[in-house]
This record gives structure tokens, sequence and C-alpha cells, in this order.
């Protein structure tokens, strides 16, 4: 909301790495904290190096962890993609839903599959899954409309006809999700198909 006004992000208080890190994966724009240096009356040449050195390590681990970042999506865009294309063989020859349950249950971080009508964004199944509803979190059933939802728009006018999703919070299970998106054909006709994928880290 800051960044969306035009006004920097500070933040106050840090006194580690990992804070350090998950404030510039949020695009922070200024630090204050012990990390750097707790506070001094004036600051000479050796706190002045000092200073520079955790600055310098802070840009070195951040250089890593987005390298690590990259790594862990390619991992999930390759799974993935895999998985879509075992579910499109299923739907091809005989849509069993059994079948289709078999492979979430066989892949403990998908948590959901379910298919859009690539014209319209109208959603052509009942979201097939192992979740249980509560009265909080419910999954999305036939006739939902995605038309709106990047998983459905980028992934049908991306050059890759796939689509990864930023990390979020899933209505259907409350759990920390992505949405994977890809283009598929049914018996020549073609669909959008979503799986819900568990994010257990920040990726």
């Amino acid at each position: 909301m800051c960044h969306k006004i035009g006004a920097l992000v500070l933040a106050e208080g840090v006194e580690s790495e990992s804070e350090i890190l998950e404030c510039m994966t949020k695009e922070v724009d200024v630090f204050q904290g012990f990390f750097f240096s707790k506070p001094k009356d004036s600051i000479n040449a050796y706190i002045n190096d000092t200073i520079y050195s955790s600055i310098k390590k802070i840009g070195i681990a951040y250089k890593q962890n987005i390298n690590t970042l990259i790594q862990n999506k390619k991992i999930i865009l390759n799974e993935s993609k895999v998985i879509s294309e075992e579910i499109t063989k299923i739907l091809n020859n005989t849509n069993d839903n059994d079948k289709l349950k078999k492979i979430i249950s066989s892949n403990e971080r998908l948590e959901a599959i379910y298919i859009i009508d690539y014209m319209t964004g109208l959603q052509i199944n009942d979201t097939i899954s192992n979740i249980e509803e509560s009265t909080l979190f419910k999954a999305m059933q036939k006739g939902h409309d995605h038309s709106l939802k990047g998983y459905f728009f980028i992934a049908k006018n991306s050059s890759r006809s796939d689509y990864l999703s930023s990390i979020y919070v899933s209505k259907a299970s409350g759990n920390i999700c992505r949405t994977y998106s890809s283009i598929i054909t049914i018996k020549d006709i073609k669909y959008i198909l979503c799986l819900d994928i568990i994010n257990n880290e920040e990726l």
C-alpha cells in the first residue's frame, strides 16, 4: 500500500539476517536496527566499515536466497507439469475421479484439482480434493467464475501456456498455497487445468 502511494517503507528494529531477508522479499526500502549498529554518539571509520560489511553480507545472502527461490520455483513448475500431463491422460481416457483422487493422495503437496472452461472461465467440475470442509473453508464447485483470476487469463495468454501464482491463503482449506494452471486439451477441446499446491516454504 505504501509503495502504491509513493512512500518509502522503513523496517525498524531489525536484529537478525532472517528478518532483513524477509523484509527484502517484501520490497522494504530502508532498514534500521541493531543488526547494523546500536545507537552511537558519533560514527568513526571502524563503525562505518562495520555497517558497510553488514550491508555487503546481507546483499550476498539476499542474492543466494533469490537463487534458491528461483530453483525451488522451477522444481514446482516441472513437478506440476508432469502431474498435469498425467491428469490430461486420465481425462482423455476415462475421466475417472477416483484416479484423480489417487494422484492427490500420492502427491502430499497437491491439495486440489479443478478444470476451467477455456472460453468462459467457469469451472466445469466440482473441485477434486482430500480437504475436509469446515464452516470457514470450502472448495469451489462447478460453475464458479475464475475469469478474473491470474491463473486463468495469464495461463490462457502466456507463451508457455502455463502459470504459477504467488502464494496466498486458500479459501478451500486455509493452507498457504500456489495455483499452477495450464492449457490442456480433452477430446479436442481446450480447458485450463488448475492444481492447488500447498506451499510449505517461502517460495
